[in-house]
């Protein structure tokens, strides 16, 4: 009997035991919720720190610019440039290499005060014999330009050459005009001396009808005075006998 007990017991004892560890489940699993709500919250709590710190990358997403900002010995390098460039020929324009400003030197146009002194320069280059004006320091494109420069004069020439001939050319025209509005009227007169001609010989035709029909009358009466002669003769002579 002790020995069935015992068995019992020990058979009671590892159900008492799962019971433990269902209770220790239950525990843990009741612990384990505030657990799980804490982590789910820790994400919340990242996202509004997430949240704090995203404006700084969005002021960097609209602060960005394609230059970095110059540093102030940059600027008075720059404006001392400028200052400079007012006084020389040459003028300053900066240039955006790489992040880095340089300043580049481009030549300026010539001032008006000095430009009679450069057409008399230009008068004296193209005074001079070719030989003396070629430069192999020169391009191409220079060298086009210069023969271009050279060849104004013959263009002038020609130019002046062309505005003679265009006179003239106007002159004739005009005393074309001149002629033709003569041969017109000339042309009205012989027309009117034309009709008068015309009327004339109308004229003269009808006269020459009138003469023949007068020497026709003429003959007639010739004949007719012929006859009367020839018969005074015989009258006459038959009287003698």
């Amino acid at each position: 009997m002790k020995n069935g007990k015992s068995r019992r017991k020990e058979r009671r004892k590892p159900s008492f035991r799962l019971g433990k560890k269902k209770k220790e489940c239950r525990i843990y699993s009741q612990t384990s919720k505030p657990e799980w709500s804490t982590l789910s919250s820790t994400p919340k709590r990242t996202k509004r720190s997430g949240a704090k710190l995203s404006p700084t990358p969005k002021q960097s997403k609209t602060k960005l610019s394609p230059t970095p900002k110059r540093t102030r010995s940059e600027a008075t390098l720059s404006s001392t440039a400028k200052r400079k460039t007012r006084h020389s020929s040459k003028r300053s324009v900066p240039n955006d290499e790489g992040g880095v400003f340089s300043i580049q030197e481009s030549a300026a146009d010539p001032i008006p005060e000095d430009f009679d002194n450069y057409l008399n320069s230009l008068e004296i280059i193209l005074a001079q014999p070719v030989s003396e004006t070629q430069d192999p320091s020169l391009s191409a494109e220079q060298l086009v330009k210069l023969k271009l420069i050279e060849e104004i004069s013959s263009f002038s020439e020609v130019f002046l050459e062309s505005r003679e001939l265009i006179e003239q050319v106007d002159e004739f025209f005009a005393t074309l005009e001149g002629k033709k509005a003569k041969v017109t009227s000339l042309k009205n007169e012989y027309n009117e001396l034309k009709e008068k001609a015309d009327q004339l010989q109308s004229q003269v035709d009808s006269s020459l009808l009138t003469v023949q029909e007068i020497d026709i009358q003429i003959a007639l009466l010739q004949s007719r005075r012929d006859e009367l002669t020839n018969a005074i003769e015989t009258n006459k002579a038959a009287k003698s006998r």
